[in-house]
This record gives structure tokens, sequence and C-alpha cells, in this order.
């Protein structure tokens, strides 16, 4: 009985790694074409290019500060394989993700657990540091919950 458990495992193990970037890259794919490229080329031609690069060098500031947070919050591993540089670009690149693909604070730590044990650390050492994230998630639940409360 148990080798029928680890065979449905590593079944959804291996449908779940294909599946979720398939649903990705679809969800990608029909936001780039739902988009009117005469339309963005018009409105960019008329956009103000010092604002532009401006609003572009703030958002790579933002993904930058962002990422300082893996650098600083995240121990080298027992490894010790993970320098200040790799977890605060890693960092960088897992929030600029699950932002562009609208995960957030949601999809943020699964992201988080799955490529910091590729990297060498271990789970007690990544549920510390996403457990906090765990916690907001479940307070903005139940804020949610009862803003939606009718009180029938």
């Amino acid at each position: 009985q148990s080798q029928g458990k680890a065979k449905h495992w590593r079944i959804a193990k291996v449908a779940l790694q294909i599946g979720i970037p398939a649903v990705a890259i679809y969800f990608v794919i029909h936001e780039i074409h739902s988009l009117n490229i005469h339309e963005v080329r018009g409105v960019v031609a008329l956009a103000d290019r010092k604002l532009m690069v401006l609003g572009s060098l703030v958002a790579m500031l933002a993904v930058c500060v962002m990422g300082l947070y893996d650098a600083i919050a995240f121990p080298r591993g027992i490894a010790g394989t993970m320098g200040f540089l790799k977890r605060w670009a890693l960092g960088a690149v897992l929030f600029g993700w699950t932002n562009f693909v609208s995960m957030g604070p949601i999809g943020g730590p699964a992201i988080r657990v799955f490529a910091y044990r590729r990297s060498g650390l271990t789970p007690p050492e990544i549920t510390r540091i996403c457990r906090p994230l765990h916690w907001i998630n479940g307070g903005l639940a139940r804020l949610v919950d009862r803003c939606m409360d009718t009180g029938d």
C-alpha cells in the first residue's frame, strides 16, 4: 500500500512540475496575444521619455530592494554555499517573477521553498523565514472574511 502511495506522489509531482509551468505559460501567452501592438506603440510614442526611464529605474530599484530582503533574512545554509550576492540575486528574481505572474505573497513562499532547497538550504532554514509570510496571508484572509460577513 505504501508503494502505491509513493507511486501516486511521484505521478502528482511530475504532473505539477509540468502542469504549473504550462498553465503559467498559457496565461502569459494569452495576455501577450490580447495586446494591441499598434495601440501600445502609439502610447509609447506619445509618452514622456524621461518619465518612462525614471519609472523603469524606480521599478528596478524596487526589485533590487525586495531581493535584498532575501539576502538579509535567509542564512548562508548549513553547507555555506549561499553567499550574500547569490541570495540577493535569487531573491530579486523570485520577487520579480512572483509579482509578474501576480502570485505575490501567496506563491512567493512556495517558490522560495522550491528555489532555496535546490540551492542547498534545508527546509527548517527556509520555513523559519517564510513563516511570517504565511501569517500575513492568514491575517489577510481573516480580514477579508470579516469584511464579507453579512451578519446572517
